[in-house]
Order: C-alpha cells, then sequence, then structure tokens
C-alpha cells in the first residue's frame, strides 16, 4: 500500500497548490495536522490551532480558535494567518464559506484514516509549509516503522478481541464500532474489533458489554480524564462483566494518540501489540 501510496505522490505532486513563499503565520486545525507541521519543524510559523491540537505539549500555548467541527471565524480572521491548514472535517460548513468568503488562504487535507493518508498529508503539508527535504525524511521513517509492525503482526500466532471505547469527560462510555479510526487502529495493531453489529460510535451497555465479551479494552479518553481519572475509568462498573474486567486487561490511553492517526501512530501500533502480547 505504501509503494503505491508513493507512486500516487509523484503523480499528484504536479497538482498540488504552488506557494511563492513559505507562509509566515499558520494556523492548524486537527491534532494530527498540528502534529504533523512540529514534526516538519514548523513551529515557528504557527500562530494558532483548534482545542483537539494539544500535542505536543508546546501546541497547548498557540492560540485556540475553537474545536475543529465547532470553528470561530474570528478567532481565526484575528490572527491575520497567511494559511490555515485544515481536514475536511472541519466546520461547521457556514464557517469554511465565511472564511472563504474572507479570502483566507486555506489548504484542505483528507482526514486521515490509514498509513497512507498520513502520507500524503505530510507530503502537502510539507509542501505548502517549505519543508519538503523534512517530509522526505518523515516518511522514510514511517515506511521502515511500518515495515517493523508487519514483522510483528506476522510473527502473531492469535489476535485477541480488542474493544475501543471513547469516553468523554463525566459523558457516557461510547463503543467503537466499524467505519471508525478505533477501528482501523485495532486492525493496524493486530487485535480483532469486537463490534461488527454497528458503524461509528453507540453508548456502552453492561448488557452489550458481557455480549461483545472483548479479552482487552481500550479506553481512549481527553488528557485531563487520562491523568486524573485512569483507576475510576478503568473500574467503570459496565466493565464488569467481561474477559478483560475480570482480568485486568483494561488500559486508558490519551484520545489523540489512539484515534488521532497522526504521526505517532505505528509507535501506537506497536505499543497495543506489545499489550496483546501479554495477555
Amino acid at each position: 500500500q505504501i509503494i503505491n501510496c508513493l507512486l500516487l505522490l509523484l503523480l499528484w505532486g504536479f497538482a498540488l497548490p504552488a506557494y511563492a513563499e513559505t507562509p509566515k503565520r499558520v494556523i492548524t486545525i486537527g491534532g494530527p495536522v498540528t502534529e504533523i507541521a512540529y514534526k516538519l519543524g514548523a513551529n515557528g510559523l504557527l500562530v494558532g490551532s483548534d482545542t483537539s491540537s494539544y500535542y505536543p505539549p508546546e501546541a497547548k500555548k498557540l492560540a485556540k480558535v475553537g474545536y475543529q467541527r465547532a470553528l470561530s471565524v474570528e478567532g481565526i480572521l484575528s490572527l491575520n494567518a497567511d494559511l490555515v491548514l485544515l481536514t475536511e472535517d472541519a466546520g461547521p460548513p457556514a464557517a469554511i464559506k465565511q472564511l472563504n468568503a474572507a479570502k483566507v488562504p486555506m489548504l484542505q487535507l483528507k482526514a486521515n484514516r490509514s498509513i497512507d493518508d498520513i502520507i500524503v498529508s505530510i507530503e502537502q503539508i510539507g509542501q505548502a509549509l517549505n519543508r519538503e527535504k523534512e517530509s522526505k525524511h518523515l516518511i522514510a521513517e514511517m515506511v521502515q516503522k511500518q515495515q517493523d509492525l508487519e514483522k510483528l503482526l506476522n510473527g502473531m500466532k492469535y489476535r485477541p478481541r480488542v474493544l475501543v471505547v471513547h469516553r468523554h469527560m463525566g459523558g457516557t462510555p461510547l463503543a467503537a464500532g466499524t467505519g471508525t479510526a478505533a477501528n482501523n487502529i485495532i486492525a493496524l495493531s493486530g487485535g480483532v474489533n469486537v463490534v461488527t453489529e454497528f458503524a461509528n460510535y453507540k453508548p456502552l451497555t453492561p448488557e452489550a458489554a458481557a455480549v461483545f465479551r472483548p479479552e482487552l479494552i481500550i479506553i481512549a479518553a481527553p488528557p485531563d480524564d487520562a491523568i486524573k481519572d485512569e483507576s475510576k475509568l478503568a473500574t467503570h462498573p459496565v466493565f464488569d462483566q467481561t474477559p478483560a474486567g475480570e482480568n485486568g486487561h483494561i488500559y486508558v490511553m490519551d484520545a489523540l494518540e489512539v484515534l488521532g492517526f497522526g504521526p505517532r501512530i505505528i509507535d501506537t501500533a506497536v505499543k497495543l501489540n506489545q499489550l496483546y502480547l501479554n495477555l
């Protein structure tokens, strides 16, 4: 897949927007977009981001322009950016329409759902920020990590049943079904998603959890939840009647790390794979 992706990049390179000079004031929308910009060494260009952009830690210091699906047009305009990097998930549509009407320079990227998507985003962001050399190095690094991961997966004798739960602060645990980033990271790491009956996310009940019978549960939580309430989340009664709950195989992880599909995603997959091997 990666080879095909790289061939596509060679073809698409001629169709990408041309930038006369490096932007000097950039806003990044979406955690993975911001992570890529930092990985490419473009942090000196960044003046703002959305609230889902909290990694690396220095990204928290950037001016915030709302959540990526609920952007503040006024906040973006106030930063006088000469480029806004965002994905197709950004919105609402009315906000994007207003930004277009105000002639705000924007580069819309495909939302990452796979390693191939990430590589394309790296190439496009690298070109937009005049970081082509850095983007090539990062892509090569990811290709090598992908090959190492495939070796791990080929050596697996058993693929465990995994449930990813998206836990909003104070909200109901949501089980990740098909068509989600959670479903993709489970497959990428060598597990099997126990949820096949529905797509997207649905509230998780004790009865449903018992039927799913996950051997390992990953709770994808906001960073404050993950730091402050790990024991409380991992002992939620909804998990009591599952093999994972009975055996203590419940792990709380940062939502952006698990679901973001940014440059760290292969490292995350390896981390999950090691959890599987220790079951």
